[in-house]
């Protein structure tokens, strides 16, 4: 009886194990895990996140996520990272949005863009403000599009705060004349409203060489 017993508990434990490794594995790839870390989301009813690193890996659950979110070799070899998500109620005065990530080693471009949400599919969505963030120039260009038509471009700056391999945190602010950018603390630039319905900018796009880890 001794010994059957202990069979037995040595499978029970054997068991035990197989189950808790498979659901560990299950938890690494839930919906909002970045390969890079954890991106946190919050605040917005539906987003998505595309990385090239996802397609190469997809389908393995052997895939090992990354040591670190900067300094790594491969990190100019990566496709663009973008993030698209949903704006509770649209944009109000004392509202804020908060984008947190890294530049990439060798970047061109980010970009962030706050727009509305076309009535037809096939119609093209006013923006209220695209920021882009250009590295070969040190510039950071405001633009809105009202009816398809993009209006003039705006590039006044204080400084530029953005550097490869660095991290950032880009706050927007929404008052009731302008959009007010900080970055890491310190007001960047402003962009004053071309677009009266704040309410009807529900979404919030993220494109460009970085790695995010905050969006909130």
């Amino acid at each position: 009886m001794h010994l059957l017993h202990l069979v037995l508990s040595v499978k029970n434990a054997d068991t035990a194990t197989k189950t808790s490794f498979k659901k560990s594995k299950q938890r690494a790839f839930e919906p909002g895990a970045s390969l890079h870390g954890n991106l946190v989301q919050e605040g917005f009813a539906g987003w998505s996140q595309r990385q090239s690193v996802f397609s190469q890996h997809h389908g393995s659950e052997t895939s090992t996520p990354h040591r670190a979110l900067s300094g790594m070799e491969d990190q100019d070899k990566k496709e663009n990272e973008e993030y698209t998500g949903e704006i509770k109620g649209g944009m109000r005065p004392s509202m804020k949005l908060v984008i947190m990530g890294i530049v990439n080693k060798k970047p061109k471009s980010i970009e962030v863009t706050l727009s509305s949400k076309p009535e037809q599919e096939e119609a093209e969505a006013d923006v209220g403000l695209q920021l882009k963030v250009n590295f070969s120039e040190k510039a950071v260009q405001r633009n809105a599009c009202m009816g398809g038509k993009w209006g003039p471009s705006e590039n006044t700056l204080s400084f530029f705060p953005f550097a490869p391999g660095e991290a950032f945190k880009m706050e927007i602010v929404c008052e009731h004349q302008q959009f007010r950018i900080l970055v890491d603390g310190q007001p960047l630039c402003g962009f004053t409203h071309r677009h009266a319905q704040l309410a009807s900018l529900t979404a919030l796009r993220v494109f460009g060489d970085l790695q995010l880890t905050k969006v909130a």
